[in-house]
Order: C-alpha cells, then sequence, then structure tokens
C-alpha cells in the first residue's frame, strides 16, 4: 500500500509494508512498555490483513497521512502541537512521525521546546498538546513527563485528548498544567506492561527448529521462540512492578493525587467525565471550543520592543483592531465559559457534599471509638485496682500464717512490726510470687525469732530460765525489746 500526500506542491510519500508494520509491533515487545494493550492486539491483526492483501482503512491507526504532524502550529498567541499514534523515539524527521503514523518523543520535545522559545519571544501565551495515541515504549517516558512538568512555571501547556489518550500519552498528559477532554474520549490506562509471544508451536508446526548457543545464562532470556520459563516470568514481572510503580508515582505527584489513589484506578479507563471522577482529567471541553477558551484563559501580552515594556492589550483596542475575532469570541465563547463554569461549579458542590459526608462518618466513627477507649481504659484501671487488692490481701495471708504458726516466738504485740514488702515479689502479670515470697517472710520470722530465744545468759520475758549467780540481766537490752512488745520497763535494781 502507497500513502500520499500532496501539499504546497511537495509529494511525500511512503510505503507502509508487512515488514513496517511488524517491525512496529516487535519495538513493544520484551520492554516495559506503556500502551494500551488493545493496540496491541489491532497491529498484529494489522499484519495478519496486511499479509492477506486486505485494505487496513478499518484500523483505528491507519489514517490519512498528515504533513508534519509533529510541527508547531500558532494561532491568535495559541501554539498546538499533537501527539498522534503510537509513541517511538524515531527522529523527527522520519515519513513516519511526520505522517503521523507514529508519535516520537524527541520530537514531542522538539516541540515543547519551540513553544517555550515563543512564550519567551512574546509570540505565544501558552500551548495545547493535542492527544490520540493508545501509548508507547517505555524508556524515554519518564524523563520526558519531569521535563514538561518543570516548564509549567515557563509554560502553561494544556494537555487535550478529544478521542483516546492512554497510559504514555496519559502520563504525558497528567504532567501538563491541565487535562482537558470531551464527553467521548477515553483515557487512563495507567500502568505497565511487558509482552513476550511464544512462536515455538507455530515454528514447531512448520518443522522449523531454533537453537542458541548463548554465552550468560540470561542471553536467550524470554525469546520468542522458546516457551517461557520461570525465570524468565519472575525477572519480566519484576521489571514491570518497577516500572508501574514509578510511572503511577509520577502520574500521582503530578495530578497532585495519593499514590494508592491512581494505584487503585488498576490501570483502567474512563470516558471523559468518568476521568473528572477519578482525577486524572480537570475539565470537560468541547473540540471546536478549545482554541477560544485558551484565548480567553491566557490572553496574550503584547511587547512593546521600542521601550522593551511589556503591556496587556486593553478590550477597546483589542475590539477596535480584531473585530471579527472579538465578535466570534462574545458570540462563541460566552456560552462555553457560563457552560464551563456550571459544569465546574456542579462538580465542586458534588465533591463538597460527599467531602461532608466524609467528614460526617469520620466524626461519628472518631466519636465511637473514643468512648471505647474510655471504657477500655476503666476496665483496664478497675482491674488492676482488684488486682493489686487481691495480691496484698495474698501476701497478708501469708504473712499472717507464718506469724501464727504454733512455736512462733515473735510476740503478738510485734506482729504489726513484721513487714516484707510484696511489690518486690510481683511477677509480669503483676500477680504475687507466693512461693518466693512465702520463703521471704520465713527468713524475715526467723530473723524476729532469733531475738527471743532462750539464752543461757539472759533471761526471756516469764518464760525462759534464770539468769546465772554470777550473771547479771542486761536490763537495757531488756526494756529496748519490751518497749518494742509495748510493755513497761523493767526498774533497775
Amino acid at each position: 500500500m502507497t500513502a500520499t500526500t500532496e501539499k504546497n506542491n511537495t509529494q511525500y510519500i511512503g510505503a507502509l509494508t508487512p515488514e513496517r508494520l511488524i517491525e512496529m509491533y516487535y519495538r513493544l515487545t520484551l520492554q516495559p512498555i506503556c500502551i494500551n494493550p488493545e493496540y496491541l492486539k489491532k497491529l498484529k491483526s494489522a499484519i495478519v490483513s496486511m499479509k492477506s492483501g486486505n485494505d487496513l482503512s478499518d484500523f483505528f491507526f491507519m489514517e490519512a497521512p498528515e504533513l508534519n504532524a509533529n510541527s508547531v502550529t500558532v494561532k491568535n498567541g495559541i501554539a498546538r502541537f499533537m501527539v498522534k499514534g503510537p509513541i517511538y523515539n524515531e527522529d523527527p524527521e522520519d515519513f513516519w512521525v511526520k505522517a503521523g503514523y507514529e508519535a516520537s518523543y524527541k520530537a514531542i520535545r522538539n516541540c515543547v521546546l519551540e513553544c517555550v522559545e515563543l512564550k519567551q519571544a512574546g509570540k505565544i501565551s501558552a500551548a495545547v498538546m493535542d492527544i490520540e495515541s493508545p501509548g508507547g515504549i517505555g524508556g524515554p517516558l519518564f524523563d520526558l513527563m519531569e521535563e514538561i512538568y518543570n516548564l509549567k512555571t515557563e509554560l502553561p501547556i494544556v494537555a487535550y485528548i478529544d478521542n483516546y489518550g492512554f497510559s504514555a500519552a496519559q502520563g504525558l498528559a497528567a504532567a501538563c498544567s491541565k487535562v482537558w477532554v470531551s464527553n467521548g474520549a477515553r483515557c487512563g490506562s495507567i500502568g505497565s506492561i511487558i509482552v513476550h509471544e511464544n512462536i515455538s508451536e507455530a515454528l514447531k508446526n512448520e518443522g522449523v527448529s531454533v537453537e542458541t548457543f548463548i554465552y550468560g545464562k540470561k542471553k536467550d532470556l524470554g525469546v520468542s521462540f522458546k516457551p517461557l520459563t520461570d525465570e524468565a516470568r519472575e525477572e519480566f514481572q519484576a521489571i514491570v512492578d518497577q516500572h508501574g510503580k514509578e510511572f503511577t508515582e509520577l502520574v500521582a505527584k503530578y495530578l497532585r493525587k495519593s499514590f494508592k489513589a491512581i494505584k487503585d484506578l488498576e490501570a483502567g479507563t474512563f470516558s471523559g467525565r468518568e476521568a473528572i471522577e477519578v482525577g486524572i482529567a480537570h475539565r470537560i471541553v468541547l473540540e471546536h471550543s478549545v482554541q477560544s477558551l485558551m484565548e480567553s484563559q491566557f490572553p496574550l501580552k503584547i511587547n512593546k520592543k521600542a521601550k522593551g515594556v511589556e503591556s496587556k492589550m486593553d478590550i477597546i483596542t483589542f475590539k477596535t483592531e480584531n473585530p471579527d475575532l472579538y465578535a466570534a469570541i462574545v458570540a462563541s465563547v460566552g456560552q462555553e465559559i457560563r457552560k464551563g463554569i456550571t459544569e465546574e461549579d456542579n462538580t465542586r458542590k458534588d465533591l463538597e457534599a460527599k467531602v461532608t459526608a466524609l467528614e460526617t462518618e469520620n466524626k461519628e466513627k472518631d466519636s465511637v471509638i473514643a468512648e471505647q477507649k474510655e471504657k477500655i481504659k476503666d476496665h483496664e484501671k478497675t482491674e488492676a485496682v482488684h488486682l493489686e487488692q487481691t495480691t496484698k490481701a495474698q501476701a497478708d495471708r501469708i504473712l499472717k500464717a507464718a506469724l501464727s504458726k504454733e512455736g512462733c516466738l515473735v510476740p503478738t504485740g510485734l506482729h504489726a512490726k513484721v513487714e516484707v514488702d510484696y511489690v518486690k515479689f510481683l511477677k509480669e502479670d503483676r500477680t504475687l510470687d507466693a512461693e518466693a515470697y512465702t520463703t521471704a517472710v520465713a527468713i524475715e520470722v526467723q530473723d524476729w525469732e532469733s531475738r527471743f530465744e532462750k539464752k543461757d545468759t539472759v533471761a526471756g520475758f516469764g518464760s525462759g530460765g534464770a539468769p546465772a549467780k554470777d550473771d547479771k540481766p542486761d536490763i537495757d537490752k531488756i526494756n529496748a525489746m519490751r518497749k518494742q512488745a509495748g510493755l513497761p520497763p523493767v526498774e533497775k535494781k
């Protein structure tokens, strides 16, 4: 098939062959790509169809070529350029890029930088990136997204998706200042994919056997003429997981959304209105209104070169110098602006209602949680007090039993003086180590008993023997012990 376009007396001819389509297909395999998988199926079907000699006009990417599809056009201070077709990284002068069959990261970057130069020269105020692309290879995508995002302060760029803009194209749109979509547009597919095509059975049926001789066990990892191994599956999944995570993080950052909010979309695709609801687009705009809305939102400033002073054209001057344009803006833009304002206001009210409902629900949940926490706290306090009382009572019983045993020499009046701190014998769960505490009490009681045992040299409290003839009782010691027992002292003779 030959595609011919004639403009400005210049003829551009490109031969679309099965080999070219096959090349386009296989450049999208065995590497992380950001593309809608539906495009891969259509491209493969086109290859089969062309080999059979059929017409390709039914395939969405096969349209009449456009001369210099990747060039920048300027009208009334607004620059526009296209991202059309699957995005590779071809030379901007490649026929397929210029004709609009493919897009190129290099060509897109050139258009962005050209718009920046036009803005600096005072020739434009903003730019529109018109997108109609299923996405593309992942390699150069992240760097270009970051570059576009960082240029927003120098040049407002509005991404406009009228038909479809998926995956890598959606990523480029997210990096722009705003994302506008038509009602009938579809966008999204924010994720990453690696495609492996196993043709080993087909080769076998054709009687073709393929062998590889490799240096390095991963050299033929994932080749199409062999079934995919578990090792290759794990490695490809790890690669696509990392690539998809980085892509999602960038989109979330540019759209000021949480990573989870974008990840939870699960690479789904959405209509224009749905895209606004999930937060990947900002406004519904009809295609014929894009230019006039851009001119009204980003009015061009006029540079007075003689004085080097920049000033805005006043409305009277604008009306006088551009009567037709002024009339067109008044006639077509006014209604569209009011419609846009109404739509945005309704969207805002819906969002405010949802936020209010969520806040009310959260307050109710917080109140219930706080009430439950207080109940738990009160219960824990009651349990702690009860445990302390139980433990102390247990310790008192052990001490009382030791002092009340038969033959205990500690006088009843001194029982209150015998103390063993039970707190030192509490276990981690605040219960008493009864065995250790009983042993400690026994030692303490024995220590007290030793003070009242019968001695050969000292008289007891009436229950012991008399002192030896040559020995005299130690009256001071006896009185000290009687005082501890609460008895009156013995008078010295």
